[in-house]
């Protein structure tokens, strides 16, 4: 059998960079390591998110949502009051779309460019 391989990072493409370094790291609570050359780095226990500067994107100017995209970055948190992060950092929260599975319950949420990412907190 193969070794199982570790999810080190997510990477996120963005149009401004800066900006969604600051949502993400106020939502997430983690450390910024790097910001640099179109690249902001987020850090928490080996893990990292990568903002990195899309060629090609503009944010979405009328702020709606993007079409979901094959993968969706799932952050874990204690609790619920994750959601208010998420709205304090100027995000919005998909309560419609809210389920539990494994113990857990899953809402999407939307970032300042219109990117779907999900958060999962115990029942």
């Amino acid at each position: 059998m193969a070794t199982p391989l570790q999810l080190s990072r997510t990477v996120i493409f963005v149009a401004d960079v800066s900006t969604m370094a600051d949502f993400y790291a106020a939502v997430s609570g983690w450390k910024e390591a790097e910001r640099d050359n179109g690249v902001a780095r987020l850090v928490h226990q080996g893990q990292q998110i990568v903002i990195h500067k899309a060629r090609g994107v503009e944010s979405d100017e009328d702020g709606g949502m993007r079409v979901e995209t094959p993968m969706k970055t799932v952050f874990t948190a204690p609790d619920r009051s994750v959601l208010d992060r998420v709205t304090v950092a100027g995000g919005q929260v998909l309560t419609k779309r809210e389920f539990v599975n494994d113990g857990y319950v899953h809402v999407d949420a939307v970032d300042l460019e219109g990117n779907i990412f999900q958060v999962a907190f115990p029942e």
